[in-house]
Order: structure tokens, then sequence, then C-alpha cells
């Protein structure tokens, strides 16, 4: 069982050699995770071909160590021959199962080239990697081979639609269709497509036979909420958003939720769905970003403070927490702690314009006007067409040309009042 092979494997990791360097042991253990994602199929087929007696071993735990001795000696002298600079770097056990997979199988493809089952999952693989144009031509492999098989039919299409050709998917989906096909896969695939394209009765349409093929699917409801969100029936695009949300507690779901709720200005749904007896999922950065945007429209500024700088802990190296700290602050009047946290944002990433609109505007509330001055000009050098800063700017110059105005008629008010008036002469 995997779950053996898994023990039996770290039983057998302490075993390296006491004189090995550190990196010679850490790229074993860069091995186990290899071994742990082949689940020693793969290699057990390698290795076979190395030393086919040992199909015949009677004790397959003694196989199982001997193959990792092998696996281990072999990317130990990898190590030793070409350097740890020069090895390929490892990153998260995912990918490496990726990469790891995608070599089984294009190994399987070429010994066996008439199963189809390593293709799809072949297919799959390059898919979700973003590798459309090696995956659209697995897919094609394939469906001259088998042209009404569900699967290959709903692969072939969503990488038409991943590459933006809905028309081509729509077309192979409905050939599908002609052929007698019926997959939830495909009617989902149909209603994605027909919505991307705004042909909205027909998502109606596919949503239904997906439906009755499936009535717990998230997915489904996700494209229904959306699309009585597009035809404005608030009603059931809230329903089913909702009902979204309660198969599949999200990110995803929760933000065009909310979303949805706040274009349309409900804040009382809005407080509904960050409430502790809606939220289903735990808590994330996004979350807590919407939730702080939420109350700080409320004036609840304990709360808005509290939840900001939560999202800094969870993100300490984006600027959304600082940001609505800054806002925040500067919306109480509280200019010194606006600026200190709109500075802090600033040294995490100098080139989002709106901290720097918000800087300026700090800085013209401590009537720093030429600081705030260069403020402005250096976000129209970022931008040259933002209407936002080039209005403020003539603004603030208005504002300065007044008070220098204003300045001067003052000094010249004193110098007059300082003239003394001269005394009229006596006539005799």
């Amino acid at each position: 069982q995997p779950g053996q092979h898994h023990l039996q494997m770290k039983l057998f990791m302490p075993a390296t050699p006491s004189n090995w360097t550190w990196e010679r042991k850490s790229r074993v253990r860069t091995s186990w995770i290899y071994l742990n994602n082949l689940e020693f199929y793969r290699l057990s087929g390698g290795v076979n071909r190395i030393l086919p007696n040992l199909e015949a071993a009677k004790d397959r735990s003694v196989y199982r160590q001997i193959i990792f001795i092998v696996f281990i000696l072999f990317t130990s002298s990898c190590v030793e021959k070409f350097g740890k600079d020069k090895m390929p770097p490892f990153h998260s056990q995912s990918e490496l199962s990726n990469a790891v997979k995608a070599s089984f199988l294009q190994e399987k493809i070429r010994e066996h080239p008439e199963v189809i089952e390593n293709y799809l999952v072949l297919a799959e693989i390059k898919m979700n990697e973003g590798k459309l144009v090696e995956a659209k031509n697995l897919w094609k492999k394939v469906y001259v081979r088998a042209p009404e098989d569900p699967r290959i039919v709903a692969g072939l299409a969503e990488s038409y639609m991943a590459d933006g050709e809905y028309n081509e998917a729509l077309a192979l989906m409905r050939l599908a269709g002609e052929r007698g096909v019926r997959s939830l896969r495909i009617y989902k695939d149909m209603a994605k497509a027909y919505y991307l394209t705004g042909k909205f009765k027909l998502v109606d349409y596919y949503l239904e036979k997906a439906l009755k093929l499936d009535s717990k699917d998230w997915e489904l409801y996700y494209i229904k909420g959306a699309t009585a969100g597009i035809r404005e029936d608030t009603a059931a695009a809230y329903q089913n958003l909702e009902k979204a949300y309660e198969l599949h507690p999200s990110d995803t779901v929760f933000n065009k939720m909310f979303d949805y709720a706040m274009d349309r200005g409900n804040m009382e749904r809005c407080g509904k769905y960050i409430s502790k007896k809606f939220i289903k999922h735990s808590g994330s950065p996004d979350l807590l970003y919407r939730a702080g945007n939420y109350f700080r429209q409320k004036g609840e500024v304990d709360t808005t403070y509290y939840l900001y700088h939560q999202l800094m802990i969870m993100e300490p190296g984006r600027v959304r927490g600082y940001n609505g700290l800054a806002n925040s602050f500067y919306e109480q009047a509280k200019y010194d702690s606006a600026l200190y946290y709109v500075d802090h944002a600033l040294a995490l990433d100098s080139t989002i314009v709106s901290l720097h609109l918000t800087r300026a505007r700090v800085l013209v509330r401590k009537y720093h006007y030429n600081d705030a001055r260069m403020e402005y000009l250096h976000v129209l050098q970022m931008d040259t067409a933002n209407v936002i800063a080039q209005n403020e700017l003539k603004k603030l110059n208005r504002k300065v040309a007044y008070l220098r105005s204003l300045k001067k008629y003052e000094k010249r008010k004193e110098e007059v009042q300082m003239i003394k008036p001269l005394k009229p002469k006596v006539l005799n």
C-alpha cells in the first residue's frame, strides 16, 4: 500500500552515512520526495530494465530498499559530478509531482501510443501548467481516434476556451451533441462559453441540463448567479451566489457575492456576508480586506483598525493593509498617522499611483504645499493622463497663488499702516 511505502521510506531515510556533506544529504531528501510522488511505480519500471531479476524477489520490502539505494546513489553521484549549483532547482512538491508525472507519461506514450488514458492525463497536466499549445495538440491527437469520448471533447473545448477561441469550442461541443454525447462537463463548458460570448438564454438552457445531472455542482450556481446579475435580477443573483458559497466556501465565490452587493450599495447584505454566522471558509487576506473596507464605510473605526492590522500581519509584503490604515487615518483627520502608513506602503511598492495621491492629499492637509506639489508632479510623471492628479494639482496651485496674493496684501497693509500721516499745514 502507498502508506506502507511512505513509512518504509521514512524509516530507511536516517541510514545516510554520517560523513556525507549537508548538500548531499539534502539531495537525498529531495530524492525521497521524488520517490514519494512516484509511489515506486515509475522507479520500479526503470530499475527492472537494469536489474531484471529483482522482479522475482520474494521479499518485496528488500526489493523496495534496493530501489531506494540505487536512486540515492544515482542522485548523489549527480551532485558530485555537476555540483550543487548546476543541479536543477527544486521547488514545491506539487511542481515536482507534475514534472515527474509528465516525464513518466511521455515515456509511457512512447512505449504504448495506443493507450488514450496517458494522453488525457498528460494533457490535463499541461493545461494546469498553462502550456495551452502542448495541451491542445495532445487533445487533437486523441480526438481523431475517439471523437465521441466526452472527456476528450470537453478537454479540447476547454483548451480552445482558454485560448479565447470560444466559437471553435462551441462548434466542437455542438458537434458532440449531435453525435449523442452527453456529459456534465460538456454542458458546463457550453454554459461558460455562451456566458463569455453574451448569449445568456443559451447559458440558462445548458445550466438546466447540467443541473439535472448534478444539482450539487457549485460552479453551475456561480454561473447562474453571475448571469442573473448581468440581467439585473438581483434576487436570483443573490440566491444563486449564496447557494454556490454554501456548496463551495471560498474566496472566489465570496468575492463575487460581496462585490455584487457592494456595487448595488446593499450594505445590509454586505454586513450579513461578513458576519460570523454566514462565513464558512477560514479567514483569508481578501476577506479581511473586504471586511475592513466595509467597516471603514460604516465608520466603525476600532474594528477597521483591527482588521487592517491583521491584514498587515497575514501579508507583510503587500500594501493593502498599510493603504487601508492610511486612508482610515486620513478620513479621521489623523494626518501624522496617515503619512506614517502611506510611507510604509510606498517603501514596499513605490509604483502604485493611488498611494502617491494619498500622500499628496495628506501633505496638503498638513500645509506642506511644496512637498504636495512635488508629489502630484511625480504622479503625472508616472501617469501623464491622470485626470485626478491634474485637477487636484490645479486646485492646489490656485490655493497657493491665492495665499501668496493674500500674504502680499497683508504685508502691504502693514506697510501702509506704518506710514505716519502728514500733518496739515496751518495757513496764517
